[in-house]
């Protein structure tokens, strides 16, 4: 009995092997989300963007090649923005008379060695009828 409960006094806590799994865990997700920031600040930029267009004071009067140039003067303010272009913006135009604004884009970011990490994003707003 007294053999057992000296056995388990020795065998508590983790050894070094078990500690060097548990950092090198915390620190492959440390850089995948250091990797992974910027890539979503440029989804938020763009969601913003199309956001703010939707919601311009007479938006639903502006034409196609209108919209695409502030949609780029919006992403050229930005300095996060550089997966997408005012030629990735799909527009389309309702039958009630809404304008619908589209973008899909992948966000490929280099991760470690021969890895990288890619995110695919699609966004849209709606401009109302006016």
């Amino acid at each position: 009995m007294q053999n057992r409960l000296k056995i388990m006094k020795k065998q508590r806590g983790m050894t070094s092997i078990g500690w060097l799994f548990v950092i090198s865990l915390i620190a492959f997700f440390a850089l995948l989300v250091l990797k992974l920031v910027p890539v979503f600040m440029e989804r938020y930029e763009i969601k913003s963007a199309l956001q703010g267009i939707a919601k311009e004071q007479n938006a639903f009067k502006l034409k196609k090649r209108q919209i695409r140039s502030k949609f780029s003067k919006r992403l050229q303010i930005s300095t996060s923005v550089a997966n997408v272009d005012r030629n990735d913006l799909i527009i389309t135009i309702n039958d009630d008379g809404t304008k619908t604004l589209y973008v899909k884009y992948e966000a490929k970011k280099h991760f470690a060695g021969p890895f990288y990490v890619m995110a695919v994003f699609e966004e849209q707003a709606t401009i109302p009828s006016g």
